[in-house]
């Protein structure tokens, strides 16, 4: 009788347990004549905080589900044969090793590691407004600097009054006195 792979995960304030069972039957058929094969790959070997990554798995041979781990604070994510694609967020920076393992129902595994590096976006961002305060109509001037360069990003600024404009630096004003909040967006 095989026994099957089980995960029980704890959870408390401070500390998180996993733990994997696994059955240590082992049939004498199959010696070497099944081999556990996969590789794990990312879109991404760099992403920014809160920014999703996608990794796929491929070249898989003889697997029938995969538990993943990120190692950050998240628990363990078990995926079956057919979903070879998984994303995640990161909430801290840091290096993070992805690892992956692949197993069947003879208790044979694998496991494939990827690295990923979670950056802080724009530690030295700034964002400017030429004013706080306006009278109606009078043109505002908003800019951005600093930005990493060679970065391709979409710089959207919403003005609060329903509408908005692109660019690094945009001019604005407003037809109504009132108090606005403007949104920075990057895309």
């Amino acid at each position: 009788m095989v026994k099957k792979r089980a995960i029980a995960t704890t959870a408390t304030s401070a500390v998180i347990i996993t733990i994997i069972v696994i059955s240590t039957f082992s049939p004498n058929f199959l010696e070497t004549d099944i081999i556990v094969e996969f590789s794990v790959n990312c879109e991404k070997d760099q992403i920014y905080i809160g920014e999703s990554i996608s990794c796929t798995i491929s070249s898989i041979s003889n697997i029938d589900g995969f538990i993943w781990d990120f190692h950050d604070d998240s628990n363990l994510v078990v995926l079956d044969d057919s979903e070879t694609t998984i994303s995640h967020t990161f909430q801290k920076t840091g290096t993070y090793f992805i690892s992956v393992v692949g197993y069947n129902v003879y208790n044979l595994s694998a496991i494939d590691t990827t690295k990923v590096e979670v950056l802080e976006p724009f530690p030295n961002l700034v964002i400017k407004a030429n004013t706080s305060t306006a009278y109606e109509d009078e043109p505002i001037t908003f800019s951005t600097y600093n930005l990493l360069e060679g970065d391709n990003y979409t710089i959207s600024w919403e003005f609060g009054d329903k509408t908005s404009k692109i660019g690094k630096v945009v001019e604005h004003s407003y037809n109504i006195a009132g108090n606005y909040v403007v949104r920075f967006v990057l895309g």
